[in-house]
This record gives structure tokens, sequence and C-alpha cells, in this order.
């Protein structure tokens, strides 16, 4: 992705509205339209600050021309970047809305799911005699089937 970024008399900006970074994705580009009085600087150096919450990390990026690749951006929802060269040259920060990435979303960590039927099993051997079946349950010998005693099929694990 080449994100674009315009810089008139110091003052950098995102060059299109509402254009965003996604994050964890590597090889994507700052692509600078300096104005004419960055055209004696070849050398430039980007400077990358991302705000990840209450800690921020800083980047720097030397580059020759227009255009810089970034490092992967990882779990942030904003970056800010500018430019420096020469004997103190500098911008202003562009300010780069990113939207989080799959990797980015952590994952609850997966439950075991109760075993249904040894629930309701012990559940049943625990009840009081029903009049419907005299209370008589009859279980496999593998656990496989519930049926009453008189032969009246109940459940089977699945």
């Amino acid at each position: 992705m080449e994100i674009p970024v315009r810089v008139r008399a110091h003052h950098a900006e995102l060059a299109e509205a509402g254009l965003f970074g996604v994050c964890g994705n590597s090889g994507d580009t700052i692509r600078f339209d300096f104005d004419a009085e960055w055209d004696a600087y070849p050398d430039k150096t980007a400077r990358i600050i991302i705000g990840s919450g209450a800690a921020r990390s800083e980047t720097e990026i030397p580059f020759q021309g227009d255009s810089c690749v970034l490092p992967a951006i990882r779990q942030t929802a904003v970056l800010a970047v500018g430019v420096e060269a020469g004997d103190i040259r500098t911008t202003t920060a562009a300010r780069i809305p990113y939207a989080a990435c799959i990797t980015d979303i952590p994952a609850e960590e997966a439950q075991e799911q109760p075993d249904l039927y040894n629930m309701l099993l012990a559940e049943l051997m625990h009840q009081p005699a029903q009049g419907i079946c005299n209370g008589r349950y009859l279980v496999s010998r593998d656990g496989d089937f519930l049926a009453t005693d008189a032969g009246d099929y109940l459940m089977t694990k699945e």
C-alpha cells in the first residue's frame, strides 16, 4: 500500500482524506509530495512515531528521493510521520490512521465445553424415582445409551 503525504511550507498532511493503513502488513510505503524547498536535500530521514495506548515508539528511516518503506505497524490506531533533512530542516507530523488487522485482535481462550451427555446422566442418576418409568434407568456397559427398564429410549451419546 502506498500512503501519500503532502509537504508544503514545512507542513505535512495526509494527501487524501479518508485514507488509512492496515496494521500487520510489511512493505507499505509513504510517498511524499515535497514542495520545491526540499529539492536541495536528496538525503532525508522520515521519523515515525507509533502510539499504542500509553506506550509509544519512534523509528527513523533514512531515504533518498520521495518515498520510504515503513516497518510493519502493529496494534496501533494512528501513527505520526514527519521528515527532517540538512541543517535543521523539518516538518510537522502528518497523522495517519490505522485499522487493526485480524492478527492484532486478541483471541479469547477457548473454554472446553462440558460433556452434556455425562452431565445429564449424572443428574438422572441422582433424581428420585419417577412415576412414568418407575425410576429405573438402564445404561449400556460403555455408557453409549440410556433407557428405562420398560425399554423406553431416553438418549444416546453421539
